[in-house]
Order: structure tokens, then C-alpha cells, then sequence
């Protein structure tokens, strides 16, 4: 195709059709549920730490029947299906930017048709990642406090990925014991970066920490470190159980 206007037109097109929509509704239903079975895991493996293992996974298998998790989990995969659904108008927005800029420099239709092809791939992907990189986090905090609560279960151990790209506010917070009733401002607890308010482990944009659920007293080696009162206190294992 040599018309850059004809691909995006195409492209305006080819994002309405029932096959492109039934494709990211699978694609959501596949992005959701892996978030769903890592976490579910996440779960398990701290279950087996305290001899529960069981009992949580018993209550894992029940959990998306006609339960808040079940309503939870299949919402998710409504809110992920409509965000990848806009990425063919997205990324034709932004395509048709380039033709405009190009343009006024004088650049043939056919080289840029050209650019539009390679440039169409990267622009997808990107999206796609990011999508996949955010809401996978955001799928997972709305998951895991849902599922402490059928627990009974109120804290849960803040973690990070470890790894050089980690903020120095979230790093901050690493191995800290947070309340789900009680999320940290981690920013202005570090005094690290621009305060963003309070959130949880992961509840925050490109955040790949995770919440960790604190199932049994096994799981924690004093001495402790505790957001409580809004700020981050020191502890052992007999203050935190008090």
C-alpha cells in the first residue's frame, strides 16, 4: 500500500471488525487469567509456610463461583478487553501525526506508507506491553485484597523485583509489613521523588512490586519492619503480634 491516509483507514477499519474485537477479548481473557494463576500461586506457596495449604487452595478453587473474586476476576476481563480494543485507534492516532510531520517536509507518500508499516509493529507492541505491564499490576491488587479478606488475612509483606529499574521510594519499602486497611505513601515516607499518596504494592503506575500475604507468623524473622501510624517502626515478633 503506497496511500499513507488509505492505511490508516484500514486501520480505523480493520479495529471494528468482530474478528479484531473477538481476538482482544481473548486476549484479555488469557492476559487476566495468567495474572489470576500467578497469583494464586503466590497464595499457595505462603499457605504451605503455615500448613494451610488446603485450606487455601480449596478456597482458590472455589472463589470465582459466585463470589465478589468471581465478579472481580470477570470485570477485569472486561476493563483489559476495552483497553486493548483502543490500541488500533491509538496507535493510528499517532501514525497520523507522523504522516503530518513527514509531510510538511516534503517527504513522497510512498516512503512514508513505507516508515508506517515498520512503524505500525513497534507502535502495537508497545502498547500492548504496556498495557500488559499496568493493568496486569492493577489486576492483581484488586485480586489479592479480595482474597485476604475471604481469608480473614490483614497484612501482607511489601516486595520488590529486586533489580536495579526498582524506585528508591519502593525500595524503601521493601520486606515492610503493610495493613490492607492502612495503604503507605512510600514517596513521602523515603522523601524519595514526587509524592504520588498512598497505595499498595503494585497498585501504582509501571509498579512491579508485589503483595506477599502474610498467612502465618513462620513467615517473619525479627527484627520487623512495620508501617503503622504512618510511619515505617521497627519491631519484633512479639510487639507485632501485640
Amino acid at each position: 500500500e503506497q496511500d499513507p491516509q488509505r492505511i490508516i483507514r484500514i486501520l480505523h477499519q480493520v479495529s471494528g471488525q468482530p474478528a479484531c474485537q473477538s481476538y482482544c477479548d481473548a486476549m484479555a481473557e488469557t492476559l487476566t487469567t495468567q495474572i489470576y494463576k500467578a497469583d494464586a500461586k503466590t497464595w499457595r506457596d505462603a499457605a504451605r509456610q503455615a500448613s494451610r495449604s488446603s485450606e487455601i487452595y480449596r478456597a482458590i478453587m472455589q472463589e470465582l463461583t459466585g463470589t465478589r473474586m468471581g465478579d472481580i476476576f470477570r470485570q477485569k476481563i472486561l476493563d483489559n478487553a476495552d483497553l486493548i480494543k483502543t490500541f488500533p485507534s491509538d496507535v493510528a492516532k499517532e501514525l497520523t501525526d507522523y504522516i503530518q510531520s513527514e509531510s510538511m517536509r516534503g517527504r513522497r507518500a510512498g516512503d512514508i506508507a513505507k516508515d508506517l508499516r515498520q512503524l505500525f509493529q513497534g507502535k502495537a507492541e508497545g502498547v500492548i506491553n504496556r498495557i500488559a505491564r499496568t493493568e496486569g499490576s492493577k489486576t492483581q491488587m484488586a485480586l489479592t485484597p479480595a482474597r485476604a479478606q475471604n481469608l480473614g488475612l490483614s497484612w501482607y509483606i511489601w516486595r520488590t523485583s529486586k533489580d536495579q529499574r526498582v524506585r528508591k521510594s519502593h525500595d524503601h519499602m521493601d520486606g515492610v509489613l503493610v495493613q490492607w486497611t492502612d495503604p503507605p505513601n512510600p514517596e513521602a515516607l523515603s522523601r524519595k521523588g514526587d509524592v504520588y499518596g498512598k497505595y499498595h504494592a503494585g497498585d501504582t503506575f509501571y509498579c512491579r512490586c508485589y503483595a506477599e500475604p502474610l498467612v502465618s507468623m513462620r513467615q517473619l524473622n525479627g527484627p520487623l519492619k512495620v508501617h503503622y501510624g504512618g510511619k515505617i517502626q521497627t519491631m519484633t515478633i512479639k510487639q507485632f503480634e501485640k
